[in-house]
This record gives C-alpha cells, sequence and structure tokens, in this order.
C-alpha cells in the first residue's frame, strides 16, 4: 500500500473564507487487489472528518432567505401577471409592462425556494453526519478528501489518516490466508 497525500488550500462558504483540505491517495499493490477481492474487504471503512467545512453564517441566510421569501415572490408574481393580463382592459392603459417581473417572480419562486432547500438540507447533512466513513472501494476508485480547520491542524489530518490506513493495512494483509482450527480451554 502507498499513500499519497497532498494539502491543498481553497475558498469555501461562498467564497467567504480560505479552507484546509487534506487530500490522500491510496494506491494498493495487486497482492493487497487480490486479498481485497478474494475476502470481500471492499465495504471495510477507515472513519474520519468530514470533507466538507462546517457551514458559514452566510449560508443559513441564504438558505433562510431564499426559502422563506420565495412563496411571497410567487404570490407577487401570479397577481402581477394578473394585473398585466386584464390591466388594459379594466384601465385602458397597457400593463404589459409589468408581465415579464411577473413571470420571473412567479416561475422563479420555486427554483429559489428549491435551491433553499437543498442548501438547508446540505447544511442539516453536515450535522447529522458529522464523520465521514471512507471504504475501500471508494479507495480503490480514487482519492478521498478531509476538511481541516487550519494548516496545523492539516499535520494532525494526515497523521490520523497514516494511523488509521496502518490498522487497514493489516487488516488486509492478516486476511491473506485462513486461520486453521484452534481449540482453548477455559
Amino acid at each position: 500500500m502507498r499513500v499519497t497525500i497532498d494539502h491543498r488550500q481553497k475558498m469555501t462558504g461562498l467564497g467567504s473564507s480560505q479552507s484546509q483540505f487534506v487530500e490522500c491517495l491510496v494506491h494498493f499493490s495487486e497482492e493487497e487487489k487480490a486479498i481485497i477481492r478474494v475476502r470481500g474487504l471492499n465495504d471495510h471503512v477507515v472513519v474520519l472528518d468530514p470533507p466538507s467545512p462546517p457551514p458559514s453564517h452566510r449560508e443559513y441566510m441564504t438558505a433562510g432567505v431564499l426559502r422563506g421569501f420565495s412563496p411571497l415572490a410567487g404570490i407577487i408574481g401570479f397577481w402581477t401577471l394578473v394585473f398585466a393580463m386584464f390591466a388594459p382592459i379594466l384601465t385602458g392603459r397597457a400593463g404589459g409592462d409589468f408581465a415579464p417581473l411577473g413571470a420571473l417572480l412567479f416561475f422563479g419562486s420555486p427554483i429559489a425556494w428549491a435551491i433553499g432547500f437543498m442548501m438547508d438540507r446540505s447544511i442539516d447533512i453536515r450535522f447529522t453526519h458529522p464523520k465521514q466513513h471512507v471504504s475501500i472501494r471508494s479507495m480503490l476508485a480514487g482519492p478521498f478528501t478531509v476538511y481541516s480547520p487550519d494548516p496545523a491542524y492539516s499535520d494532525l489530518v494526515a497523521e490520523q489518516i497514516k494511523e488509521r490506513l496502518a490498522i487497514l493495512k493489516s487488516t488486509i494483509s492478516g486476511s491473506a490466508e485462513m486461520r486453521q482450527r484452534q481449540t482453548y480451554e477455559l
């Protein structure tokens, strides 16, 4: 097993802050891949910190505003469309200038509400699943990422990854051969 650990920095939280990430790529030897395949070890997991940063205050506010004001915008859009259709009949003046605005509000409000709902759901998932479970199957597929709040903590995350992967390597090596029958007297 060969492990490549890379530290990177990226803008997160709707562009409000810099976050640190530790990306890990695990290369299994052909012998290890054969043991994994024969013994069915693909679903063994390593439990690590989450892959994304905690939600920012701006994300909470954006999700709340989108979900809260979208129904109001939809109602305003509906009545603006009704006014644009009936204004020429009732007042004799053209009310069609408001039709594009009404259509935008009426048809855009469900989309805005859905975006707010998905943002809110993403925030909830980050709190209900504070750790990530990285399986051998996903390690074989490609790299995995762990969030780090600062560069100093990145070193601790890298050490944690090394320790957990050493245990996983021991599990794979120990699964190479079946154990013989043993009898114990207690």
